[in-house]
């Protein structure tokens, strides 16, 4: 069987693909990425032979879409043109100033319709079914206005964006529950993902963990060492870190880990250990739940919670971070042309018990040491 991962060369997509290549249920992983030059480096390429497949494709215009998915369901050494099992569409314009300044732009990259037609379209008939379609959403399609949302709350404007980014995912998940086949689809509403640099090419954003890492270097000298320094003297170029956004930040493992769980059981590489799951339930036994799951870490936290936490668990002094009201912060307020929800914090149990199985799901504390890059490596190791 084959896989396709959409915006495989992003952040995400690189570890999906790093985990999918790992299943020797998995003939061809093909990803997508939007010119030549954002293509994963030849060496990967070379390394993994034929079982790896890059297709430019433009998700704006849907150029190149439809011979993605053809060649994707296909494949040497398999029967038919049906072997597509799983899409897992990571393709995004995700920057909110960009968003903001082209909200059409920003509704035709990330309202998947020519990728949910072409695969309609080529399953229209068959007796097989559509693939699985995971589809990463976002927080941001929260208002803000409440803390520890629930996919199903019925709060007043709880689903109501307040930016352009917020509406054109909303518009995605609407779109897809209405187009494309309900017991073949999971639509993931992740928040700030964290982990270490991917593992093929660097992206070209900075990392949130990163910049709190460069912000509060950690100490190298342990914790009475000559590196420890005055908590009550402040750095007067400090930077703020807001206390009054919250968000769940969620680790890249357990986000992969549960859309490869999803792809076992919806191919039926492996049973769901409670029968009842709410995962790919037949018609009959559908019930006015929609396959929406809030993807977040377990833990409501501000930006400054996380500078915190960082700094407990890297042994790390917070002179150079303060924290700051964003509410109150008037130079902020002039500067900003996008309005960010103040408390898009989720309530992932849904997520937790279905997707995961009950497993817990890691700890921002958990995050921060998986996390560690090139940097933090080297600290660490001269630390212990």
């Amino acid at each position: 069987m084959n896989v396709l991962v959409t915006g495989g060369s992003g952040y995400l997509g690189q570890f999906l693909i790093e985990r999918l290549l790992t299943l020797k249920e998995v003939n061809a992983v093909h990803y997508t990425c939007s010119s030549e030059s954002s293509k994963l480096p030849e060496n990967v390429h070379e390394q993994h032979k034929r079982r790896l497949v890059c297709h430019a494709c433009d998700f704006e215009t849907g150029s190149g879409i439809e011979e993605c998915v053809e060649k994707a369901s296909k494949g040497e050494y398999l029967a038919g043109d049906k072997n597509l099992k799983l899409v897992v569409n990571c393709t995004a314009l995700s920057q909110p100033k960009q968003c903001e300044e082209n909200e059409e732009k920003a509704c035709k990259v990330n309202v998947p319709t020519h990728l949910c037609q072409v695969l309609m379209r080529k399953y229209e008939g068959s007796e097989k079914k559509v693939p699985l379609l995971v589809h990463m959403s976002t927080d941001q399609v929260l208002c803000g206005s409440y803390s520890n949302t629930r996919e199903d709350d019925t709060r007043e404007n709880a689903f109501e964006p307040i930016n352009a980014y917020g509406r054109s995912k909303k518009y995605a998940e609407t779109y897809l529950l209405k187009n494309y086949d309900q017991n073949a689809l999971i639509i993931l509403r992740s928040s700030v993902i964290t982990g270490p640099q991917p593992p093929f090419r660097r992206v070209d954003r900075p990392l949130f963990l990163d910049f709190i890492a460069k912000t509060c270097p950690p100490n190298t000298q342990g914790r009475n060492g000559e590196g420890e320094e005055n908590e009550e003297v402040k750095d007067e170029n400090a930077v703020e870190f807001w206390t009054d956004e919250f968000r769940n930040p969620v680790s890249r493992i357990d986000l992969t880990e549960a859309i490869v769980y999803c792809f076992e059981i919806f191919v039926g590489l492996r049973r769901k250990r409670d029968v009842s799951m709410f995962l790919f339930e037949e018609e009959g036994e559908r019930s006015n739940r929609t396959p929406i799951y809030h993807a977040g870490g377990p833990e409501r936290l501000s930006r400054y919670d996380m500078v915190t936490i960082f700094c407990n668990t890297m042994r790390a002094s917070k002179k150079r971070a303060k924290p700051a009201v964003k509410s109150k912060t008037t130079s902020f307020c002039i500067a900003s042309v996008v309005r960010t929800p103040a408390d898009i914090s989720m309530d992932s149990t849904k997520f937790m018990k279905i997707l995961r199985n009950g497993v817990q799901l890691k700890s921002f504390q958990e995050q921060v040491l998986d996390s560690t890059t090139v940097y933090l490596s080297a600290v660490l190791g001269n630390s212990r």
